[in-house]
C-alpha cells in the first residue's frame, strides 16, 4: 500500500513561490490501478515525480509499504509519454538496461532470470521480433510497448505511467490500452496512471482520482463500477459516470478561476 498524507509540493518560479500540489491525502491499495485525471496545469506529473523519488523536497509523508520512498530499497517502474528509450541501444538492450542496473546494485538479483523474464514480457507485448532493432526503426506504438516492457522487467513494487498513450493514434492507443489491461490482470502490479482523457480513465481505472488545477488538489475519489467490464461504452451507466466526471473537472477549473 502507498499512504500519502498532507502532501504539499512547492517550487520557486522567478523568485515567486508556487504551490504545485496542495494537501494531497490518499491510500493506494496494493494491486489496484489508480487513474489520476485533471485539466492541463494541475501538475498531475508532479505526483509521479514524488512517487518515483525524483522530487524529494516536499511537505507531508509518502510511504510505500512500511517506509518512505527510497529507490535504493524499492523498485519503481516509470513509463513516460516520450518513451525514454536510448536511441543508440537496441530494443532488447533498452528493455534489459534497468534490470542490469538493479543487478549491479543488488548482488542477490540474478541477471539470467531477468533476461528470461524479458523474453517472456516481449512475447506478451508482441515485440519479440523487434529485439535487435533500434528505436528510430520502429513505430510509436512499438516504442511504447518497449517502454512498458522495460518497466515490467524490473518486477516493480509500483508502476507509474505518465500519459503513456496520449501521443498515439486512436487505434494504436486502444490496442495498447487493451494490452496493458491484460498484462495488469495477469501480474496485478500496483499502478498509478496519469491521463487527461475521461474515456481512458473509465476504461483503465479501478479508482479514478479527479484533481483540480493550480494548485493540484484531490476533488473526488471515484470507485469505478465499470472497471474491467467488456463493451463498457454500451453500458447505460457509462455516459452517466462520464458526465459526472466532466462536471467535477469543470467545477475544479471554476474554483481556480474564482480564486
Amino acid at each position: 500500500m502507498i499512504e500519502i498524507k498532507n502532501l504539499t509540493v512547492k517550487y520557486n518560479d522567478r523568485n515567486n513561490e508556487v504551490t504545485a500540489l496542495n494537501n494531497i491525502n490518499i491510500s493506494i491499495k496494493k494491486g489496484d490501478i489508480y487513474v489520476f485525471i485533471g485539466p492541463s496545469g494541475c501538475v498531475k506529473s508532479t505526483l509521479l515525480h514524488v512517487l518515483s523519488g525524483i522530487i524529494k523536497d516536499y511537505r507531508g509523508s509518502v510511504l510505500l509499504g512500511n517506509g518512505e520512498i527510497d529507490v535504493r530499497k524499492q523498485i519503481i517502474g516509470l513509463v513516460q509519454q516520450n518513451y525514454g528509450l536510448l536511441p543508440w541501444k537496441t530494443v532488447y538492450n533498452n528493455i534489459i538496461l534497468g534490470a542490469k542496473i538493479k543487478c549491479s546494485q543488488d548482488k542477490s538479483r540474478d541477471i539470467h532470470e531477468d533476461e528470461l523474464y524479458a523474453e517472456k514480457i516481449m512475447n506478451e507485448l508482441n515485440i519479440q521480433h523487434l529485439k535487435n532493432r533500434y528505436p528510430g526503426e520502429i513505430s510509436g506504438g512499438q516504442k511504447q510497448r518497449a517502454a512498458i516492457a522495460r518497466a515490467l522487467v524490473l518486477k516493480p513494487d509500483i508502476l507509474l505511467m505518465d500519459e503513456p498513450f496520449s501521443a498515439l493514434d486512436a487505434i494504436t492507443r486502444e490496442n495498447l490500452q487493451n494490452l496493458f489491461l491484460n498484462i495488469w490482470k495477469k501480474y496485478k502490479i500496483t499502478t498509478v496512471f496519469i491521463t487527461h482523457s475521461v474515456e481512458e480513465a473509465l476504461y483503465l481505472g479501478k479508482h479514478i482520482i479527479i484533481m483540480s488545477s493550480s494548485p493540484g488538489t484531490i476533488i473526488e475519489n471515484v470507485e469505478n463500477p465499470l472497471f474491467c467490464m467488456e463493451n463498457v461504452m454500451e453500458n447505460e451507466k457509462y455516459y452517466k459516470i462520464a458526465g459526472k466526471i466532466r462536471s467535477t473537472l469543470k467545477r475544479g477549473m471554476n474554483n481556480e478561476n474564482q480564486s
